[in-house]
């Protein structure tokens, strides 16, 4: 008689990438108590122009310009986007205590937060429909030539933000970054020569979950100000109230509640024929 596979309670301890957004972003900072459920508003210190003025005397100087807070063009006027990320596991208890069972839902959600949270600034599906096609980026002509592409996207960064940005490629562009020289070498993040932060994204997608292409595409890399993620509880289901008598099988559910805010300023540029 063939034995069974013995069932044990295992964890290979692998962890989340460093180059994603989750681990260069602001944050995750602690949910504000109904920011959940509509988002937030903030007025960003970043946003808003820097003025000269003359340094001569003038009986009638010139009129001094004042940036409205109510304009996100203005004195940046930032609206955060809610979302929720989710994991489950069905499975028959037999052989596993419920403990375990939560522990391993508790684990994938930790594991796969930083996917999703890219794929809910990305872009995915209707629940979640993307952060990155609300915001109203700047479209720059397209450029066959990374090099060029790249220089045209922190030059347009400098002209009209003048801060350092976050540069979103989807992971096959890391390879073409290195190879054309525009990753400066680090032990730690990635930062082109400027000193502009490089996120490579792994929820990047060229696809929603139903295989259909989603506004960004997959040629296309995006300069943000900086992006700030606020991180809800993780909330857990208590492993007895999921476990279904009638049909010997035991429902984990780890649910949690995100915000991404980006400030101030965004434009994107298309590279034909990238992954």
């Amino acid at each position: 008689m063939a034995q069974m596979p013995q069932t044990i309670d295992y964890s290979s301890n692998w962890q989340p990438g460093t180059y994603g957004l989750l681990a260069n972003a602001v944050g995750p900072l602690a949910m504000p108590d109904h920011g959940s459920f509509a988002g937030i508003d903030f007025n960003s210190d970043l946003c808003g122009e820097g003025y000269l003025y003359p340094g001569i005397c003038d009986t009638t100087p010139p009129a001094k310009t004042f940036d409205p807070c109510d304009d996100p063009g203005g004195c940046g006027l930032t609206h955060g986007l809610p979302f929720w990320t989710y994991v489950t596991e069905q499975c028959a208890p037999v052989g596993r205590s419920l403990a375990e069972a939560e522990r391993r839902v508790r684990r994938r959600a930790m594991l796969r937060q930083s996917f999703m949270v890219e794929r809910a600034f990305w872009g995915d599906d209707a629940a979640s429909p993307g952060y990155l096609q609300q915001i109203g980026a700047t479209p720059l002509t397209a450029e066959a030539d990374l090099v060029l592409a790249m220089s045209a996207l922190e030059q347009d960064a400098a002209d009209n933000f003048g801060l350092p940005v976050m540069i979103h490629v989807r992971a096959g562009m890391a390879s073409r970054l290195g190879a054309a020289g525009l990753i400066r070498p680090t032990t730690g993040p990635l930062f082109t020569w400027k000193g502009n932060k490089i996120i490579v994204g792994d929820g990047y997608a060229a696809v929603d979950e139903d295989g259909d292409p989603i506004t960004p595409p997959a040629d296309a890399m995006w300069a943000t100000g900086p992006v700030s993620i606020w991180q809800g509880d993780l909330i857990v289901n208590e492993p007895r109230a999921g476990l279904n008598r009638t049909t010997n099988q035991l429902f984990m559910l780890a649910e949690q509640p995100w915000i991404i805010a980006h400030e101030c300023y965004a434009a994107t540029i298309s590279v034909p024929g990238a992954p």
